[in-house]
């Protein structure tokens, strides 16, 4: 099978979005399909085999010029090398405002599946996005979803909120749940990996991912003092950086609790696992949302999984039900500081549980929650819906 993948991401700094693309590329590729991956740059020497193929389409670094003539760029692109090299589906990674695809996918008469990753009007709107943008945002999403063959989503939830939110066809929807690399992300000793980070050995509650309002530290920061009170030692380390570190960093000096709080910024994808397995105890927090249906599929969670440690995230479905089913962790609810207080301390102080938990995790991360069964799942996917 000829793959067209087309992203808006930068190949060389693979964490989050772009991690997920360069993962489910490579492992297309695996399953022996060809891939032609069209993005904004070139990717780093030796990423891909030969079955990937990257076409750069480059525009100016302008926040909302660069979009659109990416957009633009990328349609004839795809229309130019599809005329020589007909692809058997376009596959693309959702983009605000991209009208283009489904035009594209017309022209060639090549099926369309657009992946959704996330809540984008809740996201927007907690970055401070006005009515305008939103307005912008959803009718450019009805749109291009509408055009789409089939719309692949991380989570049910998330399924039934494009369900709701633009009358899509649950038919043409299939549910991907995201994955981790079980092979690079491995348990390792928390002492260890602690010193390797310069830190004393203790009990740390650790988050991994993008500062982002929708990450619920500003909850973890006001359930510290309690849990600092029954666990006088603990330490928190968020790894990564955004919108709202700074932000994060002034309420801890404002409160008095920033020596007990480590930031360390930007990671290299390559350093997830010494960090993930300094954390006695990971989070998954997310801020409540607009749509109750709503739920999540985050890469954190299996990284988590993958390193064998347990997990405290919010009760969402495709998020909470999945630490349960898994026995992965402890679940609270949304924006809850002082259920947050108690699930830590107990998994801080019972180091038994918080194991066997960290050890039921890694067994699902290694059996299901992998980035191979993901690119299966596609594959699948596309199969079914191109022979109906």
């Amino acid at each position: 099978m000829r793959v067209f993948y087309l992203c808006y991401a930068d190949l060389h700094k693979p964490l989050g979005g772009t991690r997920h693309i360069i993962e489910v590329v490579q492992h297309l590729a695996g399953l022996g399909h060809s891939i032609d991956l069209f993005a904004q740059g070139p990717a780093p020497d030796g990423l891909f085999s030969d079955r990937v193929r990257v076409h750069v389409v480059r525009t100016p670094s302008i926040r909302i010029v660069g979009w659109v003539l990416f957009y633009i760029k990328s349609a004839f692109a795809i229309w130019s090398e599809g005329r020589r090299n007909r692809p058997d589906v376009i596959y693309v990674r959702e983009m605000v405002y991209n009208l283009f695809p489904g035009l594209a996918s017309r022209a060639l008469r090549a099926p369309l599946f657009i992946e959704v990753n996330g809540p984008i009007l809740d996201e927007m709107r907690m970055v401070g996005s006005g009515w305008f943008e939103l307005w912008l945002i959803k009718t450019t999403q009805r749109f291009s979803l509408r055009s789409a063959d089939c719309v692949v989503a991380v989570a049910e939830g998330l399924a039934d909120q494009l369900v709701d939110l633009y009358g899509i066809d649950r038919r043409r929807i299939v549910v991907i749940p995201n994955g981790t690399d079980p092979d690079l992300l491995q348990p390792g000793e928390e002492a260890e990996s602690q010193r390797s980070l310069g830190m004393e050995p203790g009990p740390i509650v650790g988050f991994l991912g993008s500062c982002y309002p929708y990450h619920d530290i500003d909850t973890l920061i006001t359930a510290a003092p309690a849990i600092l009170e029954g666990c006088p030692n603990a330490r928190f380390l968020i790894v990564g950086d955004g919108y709202m570190r700074a932000s994060w960093m002034e309420r801890t000096e404002r409160e008095g609790l920033a020596a007990h709080f480590v930031f360390t910024g930007q990671t290299p994808y390559e350093e997830i696992a010494r960090h993930i397995n300094a954390f006695t105890v990971g989070i998954a927090l997310f801020a409540q949302e607009s749509h109750q249906k709503m739920n999540r599929s985050p890469m954190k969670l299996y990284d988590y999984m993958a390193c064998g440690r347990s997990t405290i995230a919010t009760d969402l479905i495709g998020l909470g039900d999945v630490v349960r089913d898994y026995n992965a962790g402890l679940t609270i609810p949304p924006n809850d500081a002082p259920a947050l207080a108690e699930a830590a301390l107990t998994l801080l102080t019972d180091r038994r549980l918080s194991a066997e938990m960290g050890r039921c995790a890694r067994q699902a991360a290694v059996s299901y929650f992998n980035w191979g069964r993901v690119a299966e799942d596609i594959v699948r996917g596309i199969e079914e819906r191109t022979k109906a």
